[in-house]
């Protein structure tokens, strides 16, 4: 790390991430896309993808947690959503436990059993 007045160093695409001890105002900086920035530990807004399911994380501060809700994606006959904890620990987000899978609707002529879309026929031969 740096140590400098924020007004010797240029924050630039060459200088993106690097950190810095701010002498004038005592506190370590991180050069962002819009310039000098307060490091923060807490974990910025982002998407991930968990068993190949999108989720938009918000911003979580550090140390604590968010259940977020998947983007809705198709199963058979119908479509779901999952729920997962995210985790933030020192601006890294990580997931705490596993999917949680919700049936969200089911296409014409199936029904919601629980687990999985089924047809709502009867199967009757006539």
């Amino acid at each position: 790390m740096t140590t400098a007045s924020i007004d010797a160093i240029t924050c630039d695409a060459d200088t993106l991430g690097t950190l810095l001890f701010d002498t004038d105002e005592n506190k370590v900086k991180v050069c962002k896309s819009d310039g000098w920035n307060l490091l923060s530990p807490d974990c910025d807004a982002s998407t991930e993808t968990v068993g190949g399911h999108t989720y938009n994380v918000p911003a979580i501060e550090d140390g604590l947690s968010d259940v977020v809700t998947s983007v809705a994606y198709s199963i058979s006959n119908g479509q779901a959503t999952s729920t997962q904890t995210f985790v933030c620990n020192r601006t890294i987000i990580s997931t705490s436990g596993g999917e949680t899978p919700t049936i969200t609707s089911c296409n014409t002529n199936y029904y919601n059993n629980g687990s999985a879309c089924v047809s709502s026929s009867c199967g009757l031969p006539w």
